[in-house]
């Protein structure tokens, strides 16, 4: 991920258990796109092959960072079950307390929640 993205666009994504079936989309500003893309980059990696994830009910949010004069970047985040964070070309992170926080003040009041 690069430093200092300009803004942020979330898309909430419900999980099997929503009760209703509609994403969310939330804009943030340079200042909430810069502590998500903090909290992505310092994820503790992935490791190893194999994970069963008993509870993931497929909750998840996207996050396309923005830059100014630059393309998008996209991480797929999983709120439920194994937790962690894919993007394009990069290896799967843990989601962290800190990557919760950054999220929270964005998540609409259906996904807080699974933002602990």
């Amino acid at each position: 991920m690069k430093r200092h993205p300009s803004s942020v666009v979330t898309i909430w994504l419900p999980g099997l258990n929503s009760r209703r079936c509609a994403a969310r989309r939330v804009v943030g500003g340079h200042r909430a796109a810069t502590r998500i893309a903090t909290a992505i980059e310092h994820g503790r990696r992935v490791r190893g092959s194999a994970y069963a994830c008993p509870s993931d009910d497929a909750t998840r949010v996207a996050v396309y960072l923005r830059y100014s004069g630059a393309g998008d970047e996209h991480a797929g985040i999983a709120l439920a079950g194994c937790r962690w964070i894919s993007a394009p070309h990069r290896s799967n992170r843990w989601v962290s307390a800190s990557l919760s926080r950054a999220l929270k003040p964005l998540a609409p009041r259906a996904w807080r929640s699974y933002l602990h």
